[in-house]
């Protein structure tokens, strides 16, 4: 797998570290960091996160900290 697994993303953005615009992400629940806007990815799926729609912010942060 390329990247980080969805483990060590929560371990590493549980510390409060920002996901930036363009990094390649796993499936989970990411909430943008200025306005809130959250956006999930599916099961299955490896996406780069956009800027956030409704504010063209570009810092995401792991929003399901809870699975």
């Amino acid at each position: 797998m390329l990247g980080r697994t969805r483990d060590d993303q929560k371990e590493t953005y549980a510390r409060g570290q920002p996901l930036l615009a363009g990094e390649t992400v796993v499936p989970g629940r990411y909430r943008c960091r200025k306005c809130g806007h959250e956006r999930e990815v599916g099961e299955g799926r490896i996406v780069n996160l956009p800027v956030c729609p409704d504010c063209q912010h570009d810092t995401w942060e792991l929003a399901d900290s809870n699975t």
